[in-house]
């Protein structure tokens, strides 16, 4: 998987290429996937304790605006088979957007 943690790029055009990956992008009001190029920045470094009572992970994937015109809240992407909701998006500099996501961690309980 590639992963920027703490890495800080002042020029975004050209690492994007060597930092992205294959992901599908699937928005939430056509349910049609496409295949675009991301960035997964994730937020927490989580030990197996607390994998186990966490409800939820957040992270950060970069894409590029070429690839994805208008990402909107609870559109998905999948990166290494792990889909992440979009919660928010931010335009960022050199046609990139910075799109806040989540995914759920809880346990399926069935009754």
């Amino acid at each position: 998987m590639a992963r920027m943690d703490a890495v800080v790029i002042t020029d975004l055009t050209d690492p994007f290429a060597d930092w992205s990956q294959t992901a599908t992008y699937t928005p939430a009001s056509t349910g049609t996937p496409g295949t675009v190029q991301a960035i997964l920045t994730t937020k927490e470094a989580l030990d197996e304790a607390q994998w186990t009572a966490a409800l939820q992970a957040t992270a950060d994937v970069l894409v590029l605006e070429s690839e994805v015109a208008d990402p909107q809240r609870n559109d998905t992407i999948e990166i290494d088979s792990v889909t992440w909701t979009v919660a928010k998006k931010t335009s960022l500099a050199g046609g990139l957007f910075m799109l806040s996501v989540h995914r759920d961690l809880r346990p399926t309980y069935r009754k």
